[in-house]
């Protein structure tokens, strides 16, 4: 690797997307150039770190970092260049993001999808996919429920799925009557949407769990957890929030 090939980290350190964004932009770069060794990518990501601190600390402890294998030295960088809370952050995002007017559904899964791993899964993929449809455009966030993706344990988003739920969106309304919603804010919609789905269950029988009718009280059932999708239909009037 040449040194102007390498992304610099400099003194924004501690905002945890600069560090996130250089780590990435470093897998992009070995894995464009073929650079699979642990110890030559740490010694590329040293070169990297510009900021007179870091480097020092960089340039004091690099014997020690390079016996570490990749993913342990950028857990590492982060333990060491972050604030405490940098996880909190990062959680407190993924509940408030929005897909823009000119993003692809592909772009704005595959970013929410990316801030997940960054926080070691501490957030579940059901919980990730309330969170997701939570940021979609409405019309989008029906089309999306109707293909049943976001139902999927564990959670995977193709490019297959996404281009096809972009196709799908563009000009196509749903033929099945859908019930107008009030204007709600965020917090009111995801509790209405998880509502929506927890009475269908209940009417059906269904265990959410394992998806059958086990006759399980609620988050005491002894199956394995089922991916099966279960649709809840658009037309289907739940009874009054309590």
């Amino acid at each position: 690797l040449r040194g102007n090939e390498i992304p610099y980290l400099n003194g924004m350190a501690q905002d945890c997307y600069t560090v996130i964004g250089w780590l990435g932009r470093l897998e992009v770069l070995f894995s464009a150039k073929g650079v699979v060794e642990d110890a030559e990518r740490i010694k590329a990501a040293g070169v990297g770190i510009t900021d007179l601190q870091w480097g020092e600390w960089y340039r004091m402890t690099h014997q020690e970092l390079q016996k570490l294998t990749w993913a342990d030295f950028c857990d590492h960088v982060k333990d060491q260049f972050l604030l405490p809370n940098w996880e909190s952050e990062v959680l407190c995002d993924i509940r408030t993001l929005k897909m823009g007017d000119r993003e692809s559904f592909e772009k704005f899964s595959y970013w929410v999808l990316r801030l997940q791993s960054v926080v070691k899964h501490k957030l579940g993929d059901e919980q990730l996919a309330v969170h997701i449809m939570a940021g979609l455009p409405r019309a989008l966030e029906l089309d999306i429920r109707d293909t049943g993706i976001m139902d999927a344990d564990p959670l995977q988003l193709t490019t297959t799925q996404s281009t096809s739920l972009a196709t799908r969106n563009m000009g196509q309304a749903s033929q099945v009557p859908r019930i107008p919603l009030p204007a709600m804010s965020e917090t009111e919609r995801r509790n209405f949407n998880i509502w929506h789905f927890k009475c269908y269950f209940a009417e059906q029988g269904l265990c959410h769990w394992c998806k059958t009718k086990c006759g399980a009280e609620p988050t005491k059932c002894q199956k394995p957890r089922s991916s099966v999708i279960i649709r809840c239909p658009w037309e289907y009037k739940p009874p009054p929030m309590p």
